[in-house]
């Protein structure tokens, strides 16, 4: 807390969440904050959100979802939490 405290001193307002926000990233995987496991596939899933483009939009799907949107969706299918 107290490296957070001086840090965002120097931070804009919009970079404070950031940061947190990779500081808590970085103790959940030096298992310093209990209670969550570092999980590396799902962590890689949400900084770079790879996209899986060989199946295509169903046509009904068009109309409210965006494809880059349904090729994430078709990626993160292959975590085993979310198949």
């Amino acid at each position: 807390m107290t490296i957070y405290r001086w840090v965002q001193r120097g931070l804009f307002v919009r970079h404070k969440q950031i940061f947190l926000t990779q500081l808590t990233f970085r103790l959940v995987q030096l298992s310093i904050i209990e209670g969550q496991e570092y999980d590396y596939q799902k962590m890689n899933f949400l900084i770079f959100c790879p996209q899986r483009k060989d199946i295509a939009l169903p046509v009904v799907l068009k109309k409210w979802m965006p494809e880059t949107v349904w090729f994430s969706v078709q990626k993160i299918i292959e975590i085993e939490l979310f198949e």
